[in-house]
């Protein structure tokens, strides 16, 4: 190892990409070390898919492998460069399964989601200084990985593109350029693998790790932590608690008070309730499920929870659409007009009160993007931030995050 590498106040990890071209490794290493400033990784690890793992082992790992060859032939020594099949990540889908390629939308989030986990574990530790390669996989990984490291990266972290020179980028069985001469026939003509040259290209990126640290964020998702820092950096505040507290006949955003007469009120804890209490991982990175966003039809089958939360509001006689003969047609009919009516009055007093566009649209009582077809209405803020502090109907703190 170098005296400069050594000399590092950090040390050093590589992060690649491989798809089924795992030579993109070794040049990346061989460029890293060949720098002006060389830099030798303590370890390196490889992101991949289930399709293109056995290529990638069988052609890097073990002691015959491409890897064990650099170190030889550049005499690095132990314990650098250290890369198991623990060190190999494959991509996995939604369910946990392995991903054998990215084709589709699905496909691409779940593997931004495994990227980000990958860097985000090893930017965990101040003490190591990522190298980041985008050569190699589908472009879609390279995109993947530039937004997770500037998502989770830290100001000595580092971000790269692989050049090589032709005709060496297309030939099957170059890895590195050799120390010695190693000459070998490409498209019919003989060339030596030493006069290959393999670059690096620097890739700025923004650096965001530390304040979505900072700001207790960055164990959301990839999505989710994306749109909280813009949030941020366009000056928008992240949603502020959301408390209702019944028997004190009050609701509050912040500590800003939202005048809900019984009626308004009822409704908005009811649809609080709801988001409050829905545990499903998308939910709580900001997305949005038929489970917490109900139809108008769905809130009439909880009429009778509805009309609990009016009397625990401070509302005095019955509500008819809430009182009427269950499953009656017309009973149906009456309670989708009066909860439209209801919806319109406390939203404005939301936007009122709270304001207009993304300050105050997680609050609203609002379309989500579940299915536009079945007209479903929620609340838009993560469950976390939902309080409710009244018994009502023998449930206290229905929704405490």
């Amino acid at each position: 190892m170098t005296a400069a590498a050594r000399g590092s106040r950090h040390v050093p990890v590589a992060v690649c990409l491989a798809g089924l071209s795992p030579a993109v490794v070794t040049e990346f290493l061989y460029a890293l070390l060949h720098r002006p400033h060389p830099v030798v990784p303590r370890e390196v690890h490889i992101v991949t898919t289930h399709g293109a793992y056995a290529a990638v082992v069988g052609a890097l790992l073990g002691s015959h492998g491409a890897l064990e060859r650099f170190r030889l032939d550049y005499r690095v020594q132990a314990p650098a460069l250290r890369c198991s099949p623990a060190q190999v990540h494959v991509l996995t889908d939604g369910r946990g399964r392995p991903l054998d390629d990215i084709r589709t939308p699905a496909e691409s989030l779940a593997a931004g989601e495994g990227i980000a986990r990958v860097v985000r574990m090893l930017a965990g530790d101040d003490r190591i200084a990522l190298h980041c390669s985008l050569a190699g996989g589908r472009k879609t990984m390279s995109a993947l990985l530039a937004t997770a490291l500037q998502l989770h990266g830290r100001p000595q972290d580092r971000l790269y593109h692989v050049l090589v020179s032709e005709p060496f980028e297309r030939v099957p069985t170059f890895y590195y350029p050799p120390p010695r001469p190693a000459r070998h026939r490409v498209s019919g003509r003989l060339v030596d693998f030493r006069r290959a040259r393999v670059e690096l290209a620097p890739i700025p990126f923004v650096a965001l790790g530390p304040v979505a640290r900072r700001l207790g964020l960055d164990g959301l998702a990839l999505q989710a932590l994306a749109a909280e820092l813009e949030a941020q950096a366009t000056g928008r505040l992240r949603p502020e608690l959301l408390e209702i507290d019944l028997s004190g006949r009050r609701a509050a955003v912040g500590g800003r008070q939202l005048r809900l007469p019984p009626q308004e009120l009822a409704l908005y804890a009811l649809y609080a309730e709801l988001r409050g209490r829905c545990s499903r991982a998308g939910c709580r990175a900001g997305g949005r499920c038929a489970g917490c966003q109900p139809t108008d039809d769905e809130l009439h089958d909880r009429c009778e929870r509805l009309a609990q939360l009016y009397v625990a509001a401070g509302g005095r006689g019955p509500v008819a659409p809430l009182h009427g003969p269950p499953g009656s047609g017309a009973g149906l009919e009456a309670f989708r007009e009066w909860v439209q009516q209801v919806r319109s009055r406390l939203n404005r007093v939301v936007r009122g009160t709270i304001g207009t566009g993304p300050r105050g649209e997680p609050y609203l009582v609002a379309p989500g993007d579940v299915d536009s077809r079945t007209r479903r209405r929620g609340l838009g803020l993560p469950p976390e931030l939902v309080r409710i502090g009244a018994a009502v109907g023998g449930r206290r703190g229905a929704a405490q995050g």
